[in-house]
């Protein structure tokens, strides 16, 4: 007879204060002598290695791992790429319109650039009347339309991390032309 959770959970199987005395008997090695396990409660086999400490020890992390093995959602791992995955999602969220505008305008072959296209797309100033190219002025037709995501990142964005700069234009079409350089010679 082995004990339920210290074979699998005491580490290196050793116990005492020092951590230096081997652990056999349910442990390493199976209880095979019934003589003193139902004995008075000093000399019972079974109530000295319930009481001992890396008996509990070894409950203990038994019992979390049977909880987190039931349910995996509460393992710490689990919860942190979940929020990684949501992470990503609201990442893709905000860049979808961005790629779909620039993908849009290639295909239909219209220059995405204008005469005056930096600065913050959004502003509370009323300058309705000037044209920014392309571009932006289509990503001011999809916040206009109600894209709540991409609206949200242009307001609240670093002027550093809104990609619509001419740079990421260029990375971003440069991605594009691979992608679909890939799609069309296979």
């Amino acid at each position: 007879m082995f004990c339920k959770f210290c074979p699998l959970f005491v580490p290196g199987a050793v116990g005492g204060i020092n951590k230096s005395i081997p652990l056999q008997q349910l442990v390493t090695k199976p209880l095979t002598s019934y003589a003193k396990l139902l004995g008075s409660e000093k000399t019972e086999d079974l109530v000295k290695h319930s009481q001992s400490q890396y008996r509990i020890h070894a409950t203990l992390a038994g019992s979390d791992f049977l909880r987190i093995y039931r349910k995996p959602e509460l393992k710490i791992l689990s919860q942190v790429n979940t929020q990684h995955a949501a992470q990503v999602r609201e990442n893709q969220a905000r860049l979808k319109p961005i790629v779909e505008s620039i993908i849009f305008l290639g295909l239909q072959n219209i220059p995405l650039r204008g005469h005056r296209d930096d600065g913050c797309l959004l502003d509370d100033a009323d300058e309705s009347s000037v044209n920014e190219g392309n571009f932006r002025e289509l990503l001011k037709f999809w916040v206009n339309a109600g894209d709540s995501a991409l609206k949200d990142h242009l307001m609240n964005a670093s002027a550093r991390a809104t990609y619509i700069s001419k740079t990421v234009q260029n990375e971003l079409i440069e991605c594009c032309g691979k992608f679909c350089h890939r799609f069309f010679s296979a």
